[in-house]
């Protein structure tokens, strides 16, 4: 009987051991929101519903943690753009993948309606320009982007009313380390100041 618990007890000792998450989460190179995604209240809640509805195939409610077992990933991303009442109103769809010292920087046309090229776009030397651009960058050279998201009315207050469509789109995402985050900021006055600041230094580094 002893014999049989001291094996059963060094099984147990020498078991293999979950992996440990590759970083933690206060590492992000964006912070987290502290109330993570709390869906205790209805505005969360909404935003869940919201987000899930993403057209995309990857949508980040619905792929964020499935394909990272060791929780090791961390991406951002945001569509932002002018008031959609503004006359030739822009809008991106960016995607921001971190990896090591470097980032992919993805950036799409989301403009709705989504403008038509000129007629010389057919020109296969004019056809670059309308397909999403791609960038690697160091952390460095994102940093007034990184500060700017980071702006505590625009990404770390809680979530409030998302019932609003018009005003300035703002919708940010971010899986970090297999966990979600997103804050929807359309028609939200404490955050204009901000978000308009974060789409003013995209189009500065993305002309």
């Amino acid at each position: 009987m002893g014999a049989a618990l001291a094996v059963a007890a060094i099984a147990w000792i020498s078991r293999p051991q979950p992996k440990a998450l590759a970083t933690k989460i206060d590492e992000s190179w964006i912070p987290m929101p502290p109330d993570g995604m709390d869906a205790s209240g209805f505005a969360a809640r909404r935003l869940l519903f919201v987000a899930d509805s993403m057209p995309e195939d990857d949508a980040l409610t619905r792929t964020c943690g499935s394909y990272d077992s060791d929780g090791a990933s961390e991406r951002y991303r945001a569509v932002i753009g002018d008031p959609l009442l503004k006359p030739d109103a822009r809008m991106w769809r960016l995607d921001l993948l971190v990896q090591g010292s470097q980032i992919q920087v993805t950036i799409e046309d989301a403009s709705f309606p989504l403008r038509p090229p000129p007629p010389d776009a057919r020109d296969e030397a004019q056809a670059p320009a309308f397909a999403p651009r791609r960038y690697w960058l160091q952390k460095a050279e994102l940093e007034p982007i990184r500060a700017a998201w980071a702006e505590p009315a625009l990404w770390l207050a809680e979530q409030r009313d998302v019932d609003c469509f018009d005003g300035r789109p703002v919708f940010l995402e971010a899986c970090v380390h297999g966990r979600y985050a997103a804050r929807a900021r359309n028609c939200d006055s404490a955050a204009d100041e901000a978000a308009r600041k974060l789409w003013t230094l995209l189009q500065k580094r993305f002309p």
